[in-house]
């Protein structure tokens, strides 16, 4: 079915009821168009790779071609991480971001998707810390929001330690 918008035209926010299943299903439609649309790019990205011509002028054009659609792929990658995400497919939500920080291994964003992937997993904080600070330290394009994101997860272990220290634990 179609997309159902939240709508506030009247001063008041409208939600329909099964926002969450349409999400779902929005979400579970998106994903085979993102794979066949990376497995498209990718078997593009294969010639330009393997061209060995000898005018300057076309190696630079094929290596801008070739440089457009690694960022095509890089974001597609990110989205259809984020897709599989909400669809709480988070192993594949995981392979995604990875590909994705390899297309572009100086950019902080698949490091914060992999960092809030690990924080909903509770026994992964320390993981969540890693990909959170890498995420921060990108050398061309830091996530900035992985900063909040950070001091969140801080927080959280501050409340879980205060909730969980024992009166004879004061050493």
């Amino acid at each position: 079915g179609e997309f159902a918008i939240a709508s506030s035209a009247k001063g008041s926010d409208v939600v329909p009821d099964n926002l969450e299943q349409e999400l779902l299903s929005f979400s579970n439609s998106a994903i085979p168009l993102y794979n066949d649309l990376i497995d498209q790019y990718t078997k593009m990205l294969s010639p330009l790779s393997q061209t060995s011509n000898t005018k300057a002028s076309q190696d630079d054009s094929d290596d801008k071609a070739e440089q457009a659609i690694i960022v095509i792929l890089y974001r597609m990658h990110i989205n259809l991480g984020d897709l599989y995400r909400y669809s709480c497919s988070t192993k594949l939500a995981e392979e995604c971001y990875l590909k994705a920080s390899k297309l572009a291994p100086a950019t902080g964003n698949p490091f914060n998707q992999l960092a809030v992937i690990s924080q909903s997993q509770e026994s992964l904080t320390a993981v969540s810390l890693y990909y959170y600070a890498r995420s921060l330290m990108a050398t061309n394009e830091p996530f900035d929001k992985s900063r909040t994101n950070m001091l969140s997860l801080l927080e959280d272990n501050k409340k879980w330690l205060e909730d969980h220290v024992r009166d004879d634990d004061s050493h």
